[in-house]
Parts: structure tokens; sequence; C-alpha cells
């Protein structure tokens, strides 16, 4: 621990807040995810309306 090559300071409470916040954002992208628009083609609209 008291060496150079350890230069990156890593201990318990860097564990946990990155665990923390590497989950966060994996639950906020499985919430929110891509947003889908549909079309629709049928007689009388344009291709590529968005409802």
């Amino acid at each position: 621990m008291d060496s150079a090559a350890n230069f990156v300071p890593v201990n318990t409470a860097d564990n946990w807040l990155h665990f923390a916040l590497g989950s966060a954002m994996i639950a906020l992208g499985l919430l929110l995810g891509r947003r889908t628009t549909t079309t629709d083609t049928a007689p009388g609209t344009t291709p590529g309306t968005v409802r």
C-alpha cells in the first residue's frame, strides 16, 4: 500500500461509492431506456408520421 506503484488510492469507501454509482447508472438506464416511436402507413397518412 505504501509503494510508488500504488498511485490509485482505492479503499473500502471508494469501492462502495463506485458500486453505488454504477448500480444507480444501470438502474437509470434500464428505467429510462430508449423511447420508441411507431410509424403509421395507413391510407391517407404520410409514411414516417409519429403518433
